[in-house]
């Protein structure tokens, strides 16, 4: 089954608690009511990210949704370097 995942270059136990709850919390509720994986349901997850970050004042983090060819991609940067990838597999 498909589901929205995240990769990292950092470690688990070095990310920060508001991005933990972004990987975990957050895409869990997207794959339960967005399964699949359409250019609506990466809109509705970047708009998601972007309010969790706002309310988190994290105002030097961004959230990107990037279409290369079929693929969708969501980065999440912090002062322009990626700290998660979200896809859909």
């Amino acid at each position: 089954m498909k589901k929205f995942i995240y990769k990292s270059n950092l470690r688990r136990e070095r990310m920060p608690e508001w991005l933990k709850d972004i990987a975990d919390y957050t895409l869990k509720e997207f794959n339960s009511f967005f399964p699949f994986g359409s250019k609506f349901d990466f809109e509705m997850l970047e708009w998601g990210i972007k309010e969790d970050l706002k309310l988190l004042g994290k105002e030097n983090v961004t959230a990107e949704l990037v279409t290369d060819e079929e693929e969708m991609v969501i980065f999440v940067k912090r002062s322009g370097r990626t700290l998660i990838s979200i896809y859909f597999k």
